[in-house]
Order: structure tokens, then sequence, then C-alpha cells
């Protein structure tokens, strides 16, 4: 059997401009995500590079050599609001607070789901 689309110029023409459509929204959306994600990009090589390494090349290079050194030190030792103890403790008050806040809401929006479900 052949395929009608082939002989039909229209349903060719439809067929090319639903592609093209297809490839420009694809094309935007590769963009702005890119937009998006190389402001994270920077960051994360920065936190591989030392602060000597950044003062002479700048923030938006490449790392030229990779090191953890500073993994550690903003995990246990890094000075921040005057309080020398790093970073560690503000994300374990993180946890502390999403854990709880995402089961209690999980639990509401359960029973919510099965009350609006037998409502008629």
């Amino acid at each position: 059997m052949s395929d009608s689309k082939a002989l039909d110029p229209e349903a060719a023409r439809a067929a090319r401009s639903h592609f093209a459509s297809r490839a420009i929204i694809y094309a935007l959306l590769a963009l702005f995500s890119a937009v998006y994600l190389v402001p994270l990009l920077v960051v994360v090589l920065n936190t591989f590079r030392d602060n000597v390494e950044v003062g002479r090349n700048g923030l938006i290079a490449f790392p030229r050599s990779f090191t953890l050194e500073a993994w550690p030190k903003a995990w246990g030792s890094y000075c921040l609001n005057g309080r020398c103890e790093g970073m560690s403790a503000n994300f374990w008050n993180s946890v502390y607070m999403t854990i709880p806040a995402t089961a209690i809401s999980t639990m509401l929006g359960a029973l919510n789901g099965y009350i609006l479900s037998k409502w008629k």
C-alpha cells in the first residue's frame, strides 16, 4: 500500500511546516535553558578553582586545575554571619525544615484529594 502523504502536496507542505515550527520551538527551549543554566555552571566550576586562579583569570573561565580544598572548608569552617561553623549547620536546619514540611504537605494533599474524590 502506498503512502497517501507522499502523493498529497498539501500534506507534505503541512508536514514540513510542522517540522519547522517544532525545530524553532526546540531551538528556543535550548537557548532559554542554556541562559538559565550558564550561571549555575559558572558557580559550580568556580568551586573547583582556588582564589588565586579566580583573581588571575576572572570569574567566567574554565578551571585550569581542579581542586576540592574549598569544599571541606565551606562545609566545616567557613565564616558566615559572624559565626565560623561552616555551612553544615545551615544545611541541617534546611533538612529539619523541609522534611516535615514535605510530609505534612503530602499528607494534607492526599487527604484533600481523597475527600474531594468522594464528594459528589
